[in-house]
């Protein structure tokens, strides 16, 4: 199973909910393997852009909202800058070789307006997970993916989620993609960087 971002996190939930009820992704759904790619934390690991305002203060001075219907929208401009942009820069033109062009994110329908009870859960009130979750105990093995240029999750807070999920200090399934180009939508814009640490890292049925 992978998971990307918010995606992470709801796999999080999931387990955390499955092991409350007695079971895990292994038992209840034959789940052996889990790869969170640059994914969100919980609200005991610490994210600076989120936990700071910055990535709320940046989303909100682009941002359409709609009161009406609830939801919030960006232009497919700044969406391809949010998620292809280097760490650090503050200029939304900048983005790796390989990221969608604005007519791109439009014509593959990547852009949707979000709900603000999904955001808020995101960036305001994200849940809450027990340390553990993926121990060698619970039999579904975890790995986390850290991008180097990964402008919403750094590297140094996805080791932090890995260890805090799996008891694991030795960092036997953390994985670090390192170069300019690794960024948070890296399975998009360079798939093949991705895929080649993967390969050395992380075992796929």
């Amino acid at each position: 199973m992978f998971a990307h971002s918010a995606g992470g996190l709801l796999v999080q939930i999931a387990q955390q909910r499955l092991l409350e009820r007695g079971t895990d992704l292994r038992n209840a759904y034959g789940v052996k393997d889990v790869v969170l790619l640059a994914s969100a934390t919980p609200k005991q690991i610490p994210v600076y852009v989120i936990d700071s305002g910055l990535f709320a203060q940046t989303v909100m001075s682009f941002a359409q909202v709609d009161q009406i219907v609830g939801t919030l929208a960006i232009p497919d401009s700044v969406w391809a800058w949010l998620f292809f942009a280097p760490n650090p820069t503050t200029n939304p033109s900048l983005v790796v070789p390989g990221a969608p062009t604005p007519a791109e994110v439009a014509a593959r329908h990547y852009n949707a307006a979000e709900p603000f009870g999904f955001l808020t859960g995101l960036l305001a009130d994200r849940a809450a997970i027990e340390a553990g979750i993926f121990a060698p105990a619970h039999q579904t093995v975890l790995s986390v993916v850290a991008y180097e240029r990964d402008i919403t999750f750094r590297p140094d807070e996805e080791r932090a989620l890995y260890r805090y999920l799996t008891g694991d200090e030795t960092d036997e399934r953390f994985v670090f993609v390192p170069g300019d180009e690794a960024v948070h939508d890296t399975h998009v814009s360079n798939p093949a960087l991705l895929l080649r640490y993967l390969a050395s890292s992380v075992r796929i049925p």
